[in-house]
């Protein structure tokens, strides 16, 4: 459902042509989704998404939003991962 959620979001944002989009760690906070999980599905259905459009040179900039400090180490070691 997280993926479908970053999905749907980079679907839109391509369809109207726009070359960056913003998230908040979805359901991070108050559905309280560990960020370790959180980073893993956020990352890797942007990540493939991004692989995709490449192609057609929509969606150059994806940045994340976090607000809980000690976020930022957990989704920098995710992103790690997956290059």
């Amino acid at each position: 459902m997280l993926a479908n959620a970053y999905f749907a979001a980079l679907a839109r944002a391509q369809s109207v042509g726009a070359q960056s989009i913003c998230f908040p760690a979805i359901s991070c906070g108050v559905r309280n989704c560990p960020h370790t999980l959180g980073a893993k599905i956020a990352l890797a259905t942007v990540a493939a998404v991004l692989q995709e459009g490449r192609q057609q040179g929509l969606l150059s900039r994806v940045e994340f939003v976090l607000a809980a400090k000690d976020a930022l180490g957990l989704w920098q070691a995710e992103l790690r991962g997956l290059s």
